[in-house]
């Protein structure tokens, strides 16, 4: 049996060597590493910066297949600028989320890599995301039964959305989570509001659906969604749309990617290839397919200064708002 002093040499003795032996590691591999030119290190492949792309499912806005890829973008107008805005960024990886506003807005507040497109700007999404212009369109309309306005035709030439959600008799309904800009917002979330009220279990073309069957009584969208579902369905033609006489006459779609650091170079990035994009007819084409003749014609010189000004400009200089 070993005493406590050969033990404990020979301890001491371990640890040196084994000191020894990681010392002896630590100078082969700098040097190793030393060894390596460094050009090779310049030229190691970097890792590509990933994008999950939000999409929802509100046609003619997005046109979805059941499982959304970055391979099966449909025609909407957002699918097709999509596919444009991820062909010029290569070097990032791309995917394709079906999600509502809602979880949207949580997955940016939570920090997720996270982008989507064609959204309007509001205060809570100003908080949460960086933003960029993508592009205008006509803006917002009441759409109703034919029914509803022949009990009330003084609305044929615009109705006050402010007189409307007072109305006990009429009920409204609109996609939970979506924002209409900031003087329809105002008045939505107003106390004198009883009639119109937020649906997070619909789809666009479904709420419009609820409408033609008498489920509700009216919505707010775009001329756009009327005519994609005049389209594929005869119930749109129980179905009017009507000015707003509180509503500009355009409202702007935006990119929005979530408000950290990355986000902040995601939108940089967004920006300078939606200036590029900006002046094709490609570009243009992914809206003016999708307006009615009628407005297309008499809104074509306004919209097409907004993307001779998206053309001209980068709105990341060298911050996005």
């Amino acid at each position: 049996m070993l005493s406590g002093d050969v033990l404990q040499d020979t301890g001491e003795m371990i640890r040196t060597w084994a000191l020894r032996l990681y010392r002896s590691a630590g100078y082969v591999l700098a040097a190793a590493m030393l060894a390596v030119p460094h050009d090779a290190w310049a030229d190691a492949p970097k890792q590509p910066e990933h994008i999950t792309w939000a999409v929802l499912d509100l046609p003619p806005v997005y046109i979805l297949a059941d499982e959304p890829s970055v391979e099966n973008l449909g025609e909407g107008v957002s699918d097709r600028i999509l596919r444009m805005v991820i062909q010029a960024m290569p070097d990032y990886e791309h995917q394709i989320v079906r999600m509502n506003l809602p979880r949207a807005l949580l997955e940016m507040r939570n920090g997720a890599p996270l982008c989507m497109m064609n959204v309007q700007r509001s205060p809570e999404r100003d908080a949460v995301s960086y933003s960029t212009p993508l592009l205008m369109a006509p803006s917002l309309s009441i759409v109703l039964r034919d029914d509803v306005l022949r009990s009330h035709p003084g609305w044929r030439d615009g109705v006050s959305l402010h007189d409307l959600i007072r109305d006990r008799a009429l009920h409204g309904i609109y996609l939970a989570g979506r924002s209409f800009g900031p003087a329809l917002d105002a008045i939505i979330q107003s106390q004198d509001n009883v009639g119109l009220k937020p649906n997070s279990g619909a789809t666009g073309a479904n709420l419009l659906k609820m409408i033609a069957i008498g489920r509700a009584d009216y919505s707010l969208d775009y001329p756009a969604m009327l005519a994609y579902l005049s389209r594929g369905s005869d119930l749109s033609r129980h179905l009017v749309s009507l000015p707003i006489t509180e509503s500009p006459p355009f409202v702007e779609g935006h990119v929005l990617c979530t408000r950290n650091a990355w986000g902040q170079a995601a939108v940089r990035r967004i920006d300078g290839v939606l200036h590029d994009l900006a002046g094709t007819k490609d570009y243009r084409e992914a809206l003016y397919r999708w307006l009615p003749a009628d407005e297309l014609r008499r809104d074509r010189k306004a919209l097409d200064r907004f993307f001779d000004q998206r053309a001209s400009k980068l709105y990341c200089s060298p911050d996005c708002p």
